[in-house]
């Protein structure tokens, strides 16, 4: 009777392979773990690099790319969250979108911490201050006097974030203030005289209806005056009648 034997299997005795096979089931095992590394890394490096960024865009007077830098810090906002509208403030403020600024500097103010709420404050007066020295620079004190005000209420109720500052830091606002209203007061004046010295009703043409008005005016005239003319030839003795009186 023959016994069925198995064929021997080699690759039992093949060390090496076998290690290869371990080492490749290793490294299939730790590529997950190896790949959530590096994305967390990316991801807590993200606010740094797009801060950063938006530094140099803004120091090659580039607003608008500081702010598409900034925006991709809206990803990872975990880590001191009133930075990234801080910062996206700033940048607005360095385009010129001062509305906006405000609006990112308010959000910045609503999860800053105690020891931060005076820089934000700080820099919504500066920005306030730029923003009437715009409105100014482009001969609109109304909206300049609006800026004003706001940066010397903003100090105001915040005096604590301006003690280092002389009277508080509003003496260079209220100059300010003081110009735009006179500057105000002044193109109103000037306003008023251009509306004095123009009539619009002696320089714009007669219509059409006023034409024939004059027109029909002067007819009649015409046949008054005939009429009178005819009346005075027939009466021509009547300066000798005796008047009653």
């Amino acid at each position: 009777m023959t016994k069925n034997l198995r064929p021997y299997d080699m690759t039992l005795t093949d060390s090496d392979g076998i290690r290869r096979r371990r080492r490749r089931r290793l490294l299939l095992r730790s590529l997950l773990p190896v790949i959530c590394v590096v994305v967390l890394a990316l991801w807590l490096a993200l606010p740094w690099f797009t801060t950063t960024m938006a530094q140099n865009a803004i120091n090659d007077n580039r607003p608008e790319t500081a702010q598409s830098w900034l925006s991709l810090g809206r990803i990872n906002t975990v880590f001191e969250p009133y930075k990234h509208p801080f910062n996206r403030g700033i940048a607005a403020a360095h385009a010129k979108q001062y509305d906006k600024a405000f609006d990112e500097f308010q959000e910045a103010l609503a999860s800053a911490p105690d020891d931060q709420v005076c820089l934000i404050h700080q820099q919504i007066v500066i920005t306030s201050e730029l923003a009437g020295d715009d409105a100014l620079s482009r001969q609109d004190a109304a909206q300049a006097i609006v800026y004003y005000i706001k940066a010397i209420a903003s100090v105001v109720a915040h005096p604590q974030c301006f003690k280092g500052n002389g009277n508080g830091g509003k003496s260079g606002l209220e100059d300010k203030l003081a110009a735009a209203t006179r500057a105000a007061e002044q193109s109103s004046s000037d306003s008023d005289e251009q509306q004095s010295d123009q009539n619009p009703s002696d320089s714009s043409p007669p219509s059409d209806d006023q034409l024939d008005k004059a027109e029909q005016l002067e007819q009649e005239g015409r046949i008054n005056k005939q009429s009178s003319d005819q009346r005075r030839q027939g009466g021509g003795n009547s300066s000798r009648v005796p008047k009653p009186w």
